[in-house]
């Protein structure tokens, strides 16, 4: 095998998916869901313990920003509140069935609870209640094969 090839290998078996522990009290690698995020790789794994997450950014506490990872709530009890002023969730950057969102209730949001939009992310065992506005009051799906 060649030098270029050995080095090649050895670089890639050194390309391993991360997990990211959030929670909004206690010790973890974030207090925000978003700030895990925009840290993360593709095949990252993002923890949220239970508590309230929330923003002050505009559009939606949370953006995917197009990235294949899974968040995943490690409770029912984790919550996206969108404080009747934004959001919760946006896959609006061409997130795929490798974007998966899993377990979290979503509250309080206005334009919707989650809006899935040119995208195809993978949504499961989320609750969304108490969000309305324009954009929808529960999952907005337009131009999406989301699951």
């Amino acid at each position: 095998m060649s030098l270029i090839a050995t080095a090649m290998l050895s670089v890639c078996g050194l390309a391993r998916a991360a997990t990211w522990n959030v929670d909004d009290d206690g010790p973890a690698d974030f207090d925000n869901i978003q700030e895990a995020i925009d840290a993360s790789s593709a095949g990252d794994l993002i923890l949220v313990a239970p508590g309230t997450y929330t923003s002050t950014q505009m559009g939606a506490v949370v953006d995917m920003k197009g990235k294949a990872v899974t968040l995943r709530a490690t409770a029912a009890t984790a919550i996206i509140d969108g404080q009747d002023s934004r959001r919760g969730i946006d896959c609006i950057s061409a997130e795929n069935v490798d974007t998966i969102i899993e377990g979290f209730m979503v509250i309080g949001c206005d334009g919707g609870g989650i809006m899935c939009a040119n995208s195809s992310a993978t949504i499961t065992n989320c609750v969304v209640t108490g969000s309305a506005g324009e954009y929808g009051g529960g999952i907005l799906l337009s131009h999406s094969n989301s699951v």
